[in-house]
């Protein structure tokens, strides 16, 4: 996907919390920053169990995209948008392209046109969109 980049998180670099939390928080972190997605992956299913953090949820579909693991980053991000008011906008810009990696051309158009008018993800979703009629 040429619209794909990782998500660029807040997260990133950044230690909070319980020292055991922080320290899987900080090697998720390190691991994803690393572009280690493989690993970061398996380290934000375990930080998650923890704590239903939305950033890591974040991180960890955009990984799974990375990966081309759609199935998994579509689950994902879905959950984001199901239980996390804060990220929508870039859970639903992610969802778009995973189903644009899927072939779900239908889905991928009509979740473009609702961020459309986003000022971190409209100008793209327009880009896209125009490409796909």
């Amino acid at each position: 996907l040429s619209y794909f980049a990782p998500f660029h998180s807040p997260g990133s670099r950044l230690t909070r919390s319980t020292d055991n939390e922080k320290n899987l928080k900080a090697l998720a972190y390190q691991a994803y920053d690393a572009e280690d997605y493989q690993k970061a992956s398996e380290l934000f299913v375990s930080l998650i169990k923890q704590q239903d953090d939305a950033i890591a949820h974040l991180c960890l579909g955009s990984s799974y995209l990375a990966l081309d693991k759609p199935e998994e980053a579509e689950r994902v991000f879905s959950h984001i948008l199901q239980s996390h008011g804060d990220l929508v906008t870039s859970a639903k810009w992610y969802l778009a392209l995973t189903f644009l990696r899927q072939g779900k051309i239908e889905r991928t158009k009509a979740t473009l046109w609702e961020i459309s008018d986003s000022s971190t993800y409209g100008k793209k979703a327009k880009e896209i969109l125009r490409k796909l009629d």
